[in-house]
């Protein structure tokens, strides 16, 4: 008998295979291309990834699911990014949170309150440096 069996999971839709699977990420972009493509590179290093358009669309997928991290846009059409995050550390508390923006002055503001992301990146982003961040964030989390 399985391990998802014994579990009484089915592994094959979120079952207990995912639950020792690879981080799960939540991108939050309102620009598909952006969105679409840095899914896709963070489903090629192995993190598993949920999209959203909307500000509330996240929220909807963070109230049924857990996410190890978020990458939020800081502009979106129905919420700023900067409120979105703080909904979202609301329903998971010990989320990392990344925002992107295409304002390179939102960078300075989003630190100077000591209250924000824990990491910002402005578009258009470094991958490696983006992805390394992800890395070093993740394993500071999972020693915290």
């Amino acid at each position: 008998m399985s391990q998802s069996e014994l579990m009484g999971v089915n592994a094959d839709v979120g079952g207990v295979d995912e639950l020792f699977s690879n981080p799960r990420i939540l991108v939050v972009d309102d620009d598909l291309t952006i969105c679409e493509s840095l899914a896709m590179i963070l489903e090629m290093e192995g993190y598993l990834v949920d999209k959203a358009m909307c500000g509330q669309e996240a929220i909807e997928l963070s109230r049924f699911r857990f996410y190890d991290l978020a990458i939020v846009d800081s502009r979106l059409p129905d919420i700023q990014g900067e409120k979105l995050l703080e909904k979202l550390k609301e329903l998971a508390p010990n989320m990392v949170e990344i925002m992107v923006t295409g304002n390179q002055s939102l960078d300075a503001e989003a630190f100077s309150s000591g209250v924000g992301p824990d990491a910002f990146f402005v578009k258009p982003m470094n991958m490696d440096r983006l992805l390394e961040t992800i890395s070093e964030l993740l394993l500071k989390k999972q020693n915290d």
